[in-house]
């Protein structure tokens, strides 16, 4: 079967690092760390891989694995894909981020 997303082509904004930082409401959000630097991408190009990553990030959730490790595990997926559809009211063309 042929890669569904082959000629699709979206532009997206990933960091090349975030950090967890907890609300005083005892929130938890992922933001991008402290002078981290945006690059541009297209997430579509690694569409199966985003799905299998999500799937293992959730079944690490769902066997109840420490929280470290759940953690770790959210931070690598979003330093390697960005926030995905999370951020979208940021401007993220790569004329806006001068890239």
């Amino acid at each position: 079967m042929k890669n569904l997303f082959e000629q699709s082509r979206s532009h997206w904004v990933r960091y090349d690092r975030y950090e967890l930082k907890t609300a005083a409401d005892g929130k938890r959000y992922i933001t991008p760390g402290k002078n981290a630097k945006p690059d541009i991408y297209n997430p579509l190009k690694e569409a199966p891989g985003i799905v299998l990553d999500a799937l293992n990030v959730g079944m690490l959730m769902m066997n109840r694995s420490p929280e470290d490790e759940v953690q770790k595990a959210i931070l690598e997926f979003v330093t390697h894909y960005g926030l995905l559809g999370l951020m979208t009211a940021l401007p993220t063309t790569p004329s806006f981020h001068g890239l």
